[in-house]
């Protein structure tokens, strides 16, 4: 659809670079956060509205899976 925004996910190519989380996204022309950790995830989302949130199950300290619990318990994205 013309001036639809959109996301795909998929494999990566050999111009995706792994190391840079969201530079798909980026490219794409979608304003991104990357954090390094649940505990900054939950910062993050605290203090700023995000149409999306894109979890790793494998963070450090807090997995994606605990961060994503502990947001819904709080209504977090509810508008």
């Amino acid at each position: 659809m013309p001036g639809s925004a959109h996301a795909r996910a998929g494999r990566r190519g050999p111009r995706q670079d792994a190391r840079r989380p969201g530079a798909g996204l980026t490219e794409a022309g979608y304003a991104v956060d990357a954090v390094g950790d649940g505990a900054a995830a939950l910062s993050y989302a605290a203090s700023r509205t995000y149409d999306a949130v894109v979890l790793d199950v494998m963070l450090p300290g807090m997995d994606g899976f605990e961060v994503c619990r502990t947001l819904r318990d709080r209504g977090s994205g509810r508008r």
